[in-house]
């Protein structure tokens, strides 16, 4: 299972019934793909030294929550994931 696929999951289990297709999951390097760089390094500039992907929630273009994890722990990932619902909840 993607990480993506395991975060909606989690969002689901933790109440998110609303903007699930607005939640985006990727690295940092993907992102900046999708974003200008100067937003996606003010969006990290605070993330964790190990942290190494991003959890967001997107609409018209804007980011309006995001938060940065370890891809590699389950708890930085969780911990995350949980942010990100209790600002739906």
């Amino acid at each position: 299972m993607s990480l993506h696929s395991k975060a909606i999951e989690k969002l689901e289990e933790l109440g998110v019934k609303e903007h699930l297709w607005l939640i985006e999951l990727s690295t940092f390097d993907t992102m900046k793909k999708f974003y200008p760089d100067r937003q996606v390094d003010d969006l990290t500039q605070f993330a964790a030294e190990n942290d190494d992907h991003i959890i967001y929630y997107h609409e018209s273009g804007s980011i309006h929550k995001h938060e940065t994890f370890n891809a590699d722990s389950e708890e930085s990932f969780n911990e995350a994931v949980e942010n990100i619902a209790k600002y739906f909840n």
